[in-house]
């Protein structure tokens, strides 16, 4: 499985994270199905390039 990065807004983010503050957050799924979710893309993209070699150099 590959790692997926899905952004998410208004009602898809999940309740505990949402604040008047936050539009969209970014949702990181491992190969494992493990969900991280941070707030920008370019912190979404940094975390899916480290756990797609971490998932390779543990192959």
């Amino acid at each position: 499985m590959a790692v997926i990065v899905t952004k998410l807004e208004g009602e898809l983010i999940p309740e505990d994270l949402r604040t008047e503050q936050l539009e969209q957050v970014f949702k990181v799924t491992d190969d494992e199905g493990n969900a991280h979710y941070v707030e920008s893309d370019e912190e979404a993209a940094k975390l899916a390039v480290d756990l797609s070699e971490q998932s390779r150099n543990s192959s």
